[in-house]
């Protein structure tokens, strides 16, 4: 499987491990920890899923809709049979299976509903349709071995708490037609590390990336208008934060905890800052405000810590 793996887990003591000199995984290789010296540091990652069909009889389908799965006969790659007849796959469908590690979705489904892979904490992979639309809330939360996440054209949103706590989730790669990233789509992403934001992103909701502790760097389109409350916070390793034209709403501790940020730059368009929007951050860190002087609508704690903002600059 040809994927952009930076790190990984040590399922030993859970600190990150390097994965250098292999762009091709393959099952059963193993990398050493630094932090406790294990060798067996790694869960086995497999490939993608490709090949036959599973069988349809390991299905449990009501109604054009998948509400089951037998991983116990039917295996752990499950590859949707298509044409299958299936158009969504339902809510709670595939939650808790903790023995399937990929998923091939088939062509025609159209929907996976809420908490649908909730818990499958061994998937690896998932292969989604281009014919998919919508996504609910929580339907991959938990997943703790996903590594990587490719969503199809259609998707204009990425729903609550969709990939919380994917802690082994390296990258995360998004249609251009996005205009949400919801309320703690991505908290808990220890090791996401890579995320193109769309041009057509309007709206970050609240705790989105929050404890994402690999982000190191933000690029911002010009279309986004709001980031929510704590949407950044403890980002530990953002060094510097420039916020785009046009952006108009900043939530409440959004960037708090953020200690590495030395160079940030507001511009003239934001109306509303919540409180300690910086708290945690050093007091040597530059800011940069466009603004001549603080708007009324900025909360009057704002800033958050002992840094001096630099107005009309």
């Amino acid at each position: 499987m040809s994927i952009k793996l930076k790190k990984i887990l040590c399922s030993n003591c859970g600190a990150p491990v390097e994965i250098q000199g292999a762009n091709i995984l393959r099952a059963g290789m193993m990398f050493p920890c630094a932090s406790c010296g294990c060798s067996l540091s790694i869960f086995e990652i497999n490939d993608e899923p490709t090949g036959e069909s599973t069988d349809i009889g390991y299905f449990v389908i009501e109604n054009g809709r998948l509400v089951g799965y037998d991983s116990e006969g039917g295996g752990s790659r499950v590859v949707m049979p298509s044409p299958s007849g299936i158009r969504s796959i339902g809510a709670g469908a595939l939650e808790n299976q903790i023995n399937i590690s990929t998923f091939k979705i088939s062509e025609g489904v159209g929907a996976i509903e809420k908490r649908a892979f909730a818990g499958c904490y061994n998937l690896n992979s998932v292969s989604f349709p281009l014919s998919l639309v919508s996504m609910g809330e929580e339907c991959f939360m938990f997943c703790e071995r996903l590594l990587g996440v490719q969503l199809p054209a259609q998707i204009t949103k990425v729903p609550v708490r969709a990939f919380t706590y994917c802690r082994n989730l390296n990258y995360a790669d998004l249609p251009e037609g996005v205009n949400t990233i919801s309320e703690s789509a991505f908290a808990g992403c220890k090791l996401l590390s890579e995320i193109a934001f769309p041009g057509a992103l309007t709206t970050i909701g609240r705790n989105a990336f929050m404890f994402c502790e690999s982000l190191t760097r933000l690029d911002f389109p010009k279309s986004l208008s709001e980031i929510g409350d704590s949407a950044f916070a403890y980002c530990v390793s953002l060094s510097e934060l420039k916020l785009p034209d046009g952006l108009q709403t900043v939530g409440k501790e959004t960037f708090a905890g953020c200690r590495k940020i030395r160079r940030i730059v507001i511009p003239a368009s934001v109306k509303k800052m919540g409180p300690n929007v910086f708290a945690g951050c050093s007091s040597d860190t530059e800011i940069i405000c466009r603004a001549p002087k603080c708007p009324p609508g900025w909360d009057k704690n704002w800033l958050g810590c002992g840094a001096k903002p630099r107005w009309g600059g």
